[in-house]
């Protein structure tokens, strides 16, 4: 994992109590933005009400920071570091630094409106971070600790040896994840290219890999794999420890097993007719292509398969089954809610242009998904 390097020029050990509470729109280091006529210290309460620009480096041990609903606290034309290694962190409103690394929280650090860090977000083993709201990371985002989220998050790189809760409502968007702790997955993700889990990953939701799978830990061989719904993965599949679960895989290279495949899972590969090189064992539950699907729909059946018509569309389209539908833009935003009818037109007027992915529960619990054109 990378190693946060901040260059801190505002670092205090002194505990302060004051609270210093933005009055008008500017810098930081502007006497004039605050209500003391003062520049904020560490260890003081800091409260943004305004757009404040951040015009130098800042950490703290205690005190903290709160943005509320509206107001901003965001870097000037210089990346800016941000290093909270105790007292607190509450983003209501728009926050935006280069590094922000987050240690020594006895309470959450907590995101409920749109955070960004251009370069690296580092959760340290004894911080916990509360994502509610937007989360993007134009670079890593490294996870030693706790991340808890109900909302988005979109970073390239993710890097995690922590304990991550990805909750009903957050959706992830990934180039490439590599887990080495515990991972609870309840809601959509997509890795666009490679996956790696060396720890335990438990899987409750749906799964777009586009590149390699891989589970396996090869100094401890302890790495667990759980998946109870439909994983597709674009190119091979492997595994050098545990796979586990009831659920799905729709693989569109080659199997590889030389560690241990239990379950009732049911894989399906490119070739279609079972593990294609296997050293390990396999358990007799398990099965290949007992329901044929395609990398990256979750294909029920043939017969109960949706069709989303006309693909690509201007604006009109209309889904074969009925159902409850939810659609996410490429970020993992949920951008419409509707139940639907079979073979009945809904409008996408509202959006723009561009790739969407939908997925879709019908009367019987069982889910679809799919992606959408919209010209």
């Amino acid at each position: 994992m990378k190693k946060l390097l901040l260059p801190l020029l505002l670092v205090s050990t002194l505990g302060f109590s004051q609270t210093r509470t933005s009055v008008a729109n500017g810098n930081a280091l502007n006497p004039l933005t605050w209500d003391c006529t003062c520049i904020p210290m560490p260890g003081e309460n800091i409260v943004i009400n305004h757009n404040v620009i951040m015009d130098t480096d800042f950490a703290y041990t205690s005190g903290g920071i709160t943005i509320n609903t509206g107001a901003s606290l965001i870097e000037d034309a210089t990346p800016r570091n941000l290093g909270a290694f105790g007292g607190n962190f509450t983003n209501n409103g728009t926050f935006k630094m280069s590094r922000v690394a987050f240690s020594n929280s006895t309470t959450a650090y907590m995101n409920k409106g749109r955070f960004t860090s251009s370069i690296l977000l580092y959760i340290d083993s004894n911080a916990t971070f509360d994502n509610q709201g937007k989360l993007y990371v134009n670079d890593t985002l490294g996870v030693r600790g706790t991340l808890m989220s109900s909302d988005s998050i979109v970073a390239p790189l993710i890097l995690t040896d922590g304990t991550w809760h990805n909750n009903v409502g957050s959706k992830v968007v990934t180039d490439s994840l590599y887990n080495a702790g515990v991972f609870h997955n309840y809601d959509f993700i997509q890795v666009k290219n490679d996956f790696w889990n060396s720890e335990n990953f438990m899987n409750h939701f749906m799964m777009n890999i586009g590149g390699t799978f891989f589970n396996g830990d090869s100094a401890n061989m302890d790495a667990v794999f759980l998946n109870d719904i439909l994983i597709s993965v674009g190119g091979d599949w492997l595994n050098s420890d545990v796979s586990n679960g009831n659920g799905r895989w729709c693989i569109g290279g080659q199997t590889y097993n030389s560690g241990a495949i239990n379950g009732s899972g049911d894989y399906c590969d490119a070739n279609a007719g079972g593990i294609d090189y296997n050293t390990g064992t396999i358990s007799s539950t398990t099965t290949y292509c007992a329901t044929s699907c395609n990398v990256g729909i979750a294909d029920i059946s043939e017969e109960k398969k949706t069709t989303a018509y006309p693909n690509p569309t201007k604006d009109i389209l209309s889904f074969s089954s009925a159902g409850q539908l939810t659609m996410y833009d490429v970020t993992g935003k949920t951008v419409l809610t509707k139940s639907i009818k079979a073979n009945t037109s809904i409008s996408l007027n509202g959006l723009n242009s561009g790739i969407y992915f939908y997925k879709l529960i019908n009367a019987l619990g069982e889910t679809q998904s799919g992606k959408v054109i919209k010209e």
